[in-house]
């Protein structure tokens, strides 16, 4: 029979008074310390989750993610090996193959910054750095859709008519307000 919701309840509320802000983030202690923001104390990862458990939130946390982790990176996989197994498109399939990889590298570095959970500030940021990647192949694979062949391109965007805020076609096509700001010289 699973306990009471109100002794379910009693237990967190003592778990969250035994581990306040101030017990779980420490501030340097003196000048010589040499830290302005608070960290977590080394070794401290909560208190368990029930009374009679071993599991803490943040090995519940990790058993979740680690899962999730194998999940994505099967699914991404399949559909990889699918996309290089019929390689007839390389232009596209290379920019879809950098697009499928995002997932396993968002839930790969969530997964280590888990983890490790002190170093989470130099693990995140890789995240961030793939996606710039990502997005960009993004933008190449619109690119590629819109105008297959890379040679007209821009005579293919030229073509667009460009409008002001009033609604006013501006001569030069859509590029007109590049060819027109100051770092770039006018063709």
């Amino acid at each position: 029979m699973a306990p009471p919701i109100s002794s379910f309840m009693e237990t967190i509320i003592e778990s969250s008074t035994l581990h306040s802000p101030s017990t779980i983030f420490k501030r340097a202690a003196s000048s010589d310390d040499h830290l302005t923001c608070a960290h977590p104390v080394p070794g401290l990862i909560g208190g368990p989750l029930y009374a009679n458990s071993d599991i803490t939130f943040h090995n519940l946390m990790i058993l979740v993610s680690a899962p999730c982790l194998a999940v994505t990176a099967i699914s991404s996989g399949y559909l990889a090996w699918k996309h290089v197994r019929n390689y007839t498109a390389p232009q596209e399939q290379r920019q879809i193959l950098r697009i499928i990889a995002l997932p396993v590298f968002y839930s790969l570095f969530n997964f280590l910054a888990l983890c490790w959970y002190r170093t989470y500030q130099f693990i995140q940021p890789l995240s961030g750095l793939y996606e710039s990647f990502a997005v960009a192949a993004l933008f190449f694979l619109i690119l590629e859709w819109v105008c297959p062949e890379g040679t007209d391109r821009e005579k293919y965007f030229d073509e667009f008519p460009f409008k002001n805020k009033k609604g006013v076609i501006v001569e030069g096509g859509s590029l007109a307000w590049f060819r027109v700001s100051p770092i770039a010289p006018k063709c």
